[in-house]
């Protein structure tokens, strides 16, 4: 072999690596290419996860906790009536209980005369009561959400004569008044006798208290010798 022909089959060989080193960097820089590529939608996948997790976090960290309230076994409401607040307050009996207590200094009556604001004190409506007439009243009341909560309630009435009465007035002097008793006017109280028999001779209090039987929410009416409407 000639030695033009020797250097004519290196030169070859010599180009074909060339070919095949070339071939082997052009296939390391697409590997390389496709590895960049993938760190990059992966980064992207990465990143757009993040971003749906901080979407779905940031709400949770800054969400306002529930306030907590207190339970209460019994609530016991007193009515009385008839004097301005500035008058009360200067009673020193009334100055110690609003020290020991919460005192609410924006609860204001509703209308005018006494009736209508006993009646929204357990419909959450006057119910279009007007004066001290006898009403009967149909609707949703506070006796049918507290025993839908399975929640107890007895009203403690002074003087009440008891059997569910209607009349305006009853008893001795006519010191019980109806008006002053929304329960009677409920119909959903007043028709069913189970739930007539919660309302009481407010005389029942010291006995249940002493047999510790005071229900979930008590509603006291004093009578009109009593509750301070005249005094």
């Amino acid at each position: 072999m000639s030695l033009f022909a020797t250097n004519g089959f290196y030169l070859r060989n010599i180009a074909l690596r060339n070919i095949a080193l070339r071939n082997i960097a052009l296939r390391n820089i697409a590997l390389r290419n496709i590895a960049l590529r993938n760190i990059a939608l992966r980064n992207i996948a990465l990143r757009n996860i993040a971003a749906a997790v901080s979407f779905l976090l940031l709400p949770m960290m800054f969400r306002t906790a529930s306030p907590v309230r207190p339970a209460f076994e019994h609530i016991f409401v007193i009515v009385l009536e008839k004097n301005d607040y500035a008058a009360v307050q200067k009673d020193a009996y009334f100055a110690q209980l609003a020290a020991r207590g919460q005192l609410l200094t924006n609860y204001w009556a509703l209308t005018h005369p006494s009736q209508p604001n006993y009646i929204a004190m357990i419909f959450g409506d006057v119910m279009s009561v007007t004066n001290s007439a006898n009403y009967d009243i149909a609707g949703r009341n506070l006796v049918e959400q507290l025993e839908a909560h399975e929640l107890s309630w007895k009203t403690y009435q002074e003087n009440y004569p008891g059997n569910c009465c209607t009349k305006s007035f009853e008893g001795p002097e006519m010191l019980y008044g109806r008006k002053h008793n929304p329960f009677i006017s409920a119909d959903s109280v007043r028709t069913n006798p189970q739930r007539c028999a919660r309302i009481v001779d407010a005389a029942a209090l010291d006995a249940d208290i002493a047999a510790d039987a005071l229900p979930n929410f008590s509603f006291y009416a004093p009578n009109k010798w009593h509750n301070a409407h005249n005094s």
